[in-house]
This record gives structure tokens, sequence and C-alpha cells, in this order.
């Protein structure tokens, strides 16, 4: 699954770094909160992420591709133990285009997500993930951007469900 979550991850970057070398394109790095839902919520704490993205606009359009890795970690409500959460998505991106410097933008995508809890085996499950979030990058191409996302990762019993609120650093690459 390692493999198939790794081959994921890079194919998505090698179409978003092509994309990127004909049209716009922006780098984020940030992280955040991630607030586990439903049942993933019944058993962990708020924990924290970190994630990195490359988005390609072709040309002029308000469409544009996503890649997306992150990582992050939840602790038990009960005992020492934690979620360790580890992913790759791909997403559509639609940019607000505004004459404003603030954009805002939302996601739509999936991918593979890997989640380990502490003493036990790891599992690699698809995943749909939706976000909205506004981003700016002032004229020295240098900017930030804040946005909320859910994320589903289906499994065969419940579903692990969360909510990752991010800020961080964007950088226009073209």
């Amino acid at each position: 699954m390692k493999r198939i979550l790794s081959f994921t991850i890079a194919a998505l970057l090698l179409v978003v770094a092509s994309a990127a070398g004909q049209a716009k394109a922006e780098l984020s790095f940030g992280g955040g909160i991630t607030q586990p839902t439903g049942t993933f919520g019944d058993a962990s704490k708020t924990g924290w992420h970190g994630l990195a993205s490359i988005a390609a606009f072709p040309g002029d359009h308000p469409i544009g591709l996503q890649g997306t890795v992150f990582y992050g970690q939840n602790n038990f409500q009960t005992g020492s133990g934690k979620t360790k959460l580890f992913g790759g998505l791909g997403e559509l991106k639609l940019e607000m285009r505004t004459d404003a410097a603030f954009k805002p933008y939302a996601v739509v995508g999936g991918g593979l997500v890997n989640a380990k809890a502490t003493g036990g085996s790891g599992s690699t499950k698809g995943a749909l993930d939706v976000g909205i979030g506004v981003g700016y990058i002032g004229a020295s191409k240098v900017g930030f951007f804040v946005e909320g996302r859910y994320v589903n990762v289906f499994d065969s019993g419940p579903d692990l469900q969360f909510i990752p609120i991010s800020a961080g650093l964007r950088i226009a690459l073209k």
C-alpha cells in the first residue's frame, strides 16, 4: 500500500508540474489543527497536521489541478496512544477571480490516506475531500492562505472523518 501511495503522489506531482510549465502555478506550505468528527471524534482529541500543495491553472482558467500531501497526529481521548495520518490528495481547484487582493477558492478531490493507531498496523484507504479557503499573493509573489476541509477516509467499519483547518505560506511560481 505504501508503494501505491508513493506512486499516486508522484503521479499527481508530475501532472501538476507539467501543467505548471504552461500556466500559473502556486506552491503552499502550512499546517494547523485537525478536528476529528464522527466515531473518530469520539475516540480522538483535536490534533495537528502539516501539509504541502502544488497547484497549476492552465492559461487564465479559474479551474486548475492541485496535489496535496499531509501528515498529522491525533491523541486518543483516553490513554497515551495516538492516530497518525499520512496522505496524498489530487484535487480540482476553483479560484474565484476577483479584483480583490484576497482570492477565495474551493477544492474537491480524493486520494489515499494511511491511518495508523499506536500499537496497531496501518492501513491505506481511499479518501474524498472538499474544502474552501482564501489566499493572498502580493507583488513579491509571496503570500499566505487559510482554508478548511472535510476529509472522509473510507473504511470497512465506520469511516474516518476529520476537518483540517490550515494556514500557511503560498508562493507564486509563475
